[in-house]
């Protein structure tokens, strides 16, 4: 067993990225794609 550690840290957007990701999402519902929405102030970004 290794001793790995993985760990995660938020960052809250600016509210103007927030928006931007609300309206892009708003212009790809139109598509009825089969895509699970999160509301805007929950998405992130993961890094490696």
């Amino acid at each position: 067993m290794t001793n790995t550690i993985r760990s995660f840290i938020a960052i809250e957007l600016p509210e103007e990225i927030t928006e931007t990701i609300r309206k892009t999402a708003a212009g790809f519902r139109r598509y009825k794609l089969n895509i699970r929405w999160v509301r805007p102030e929950n998405v992130h970004l993961t890094l490696k």
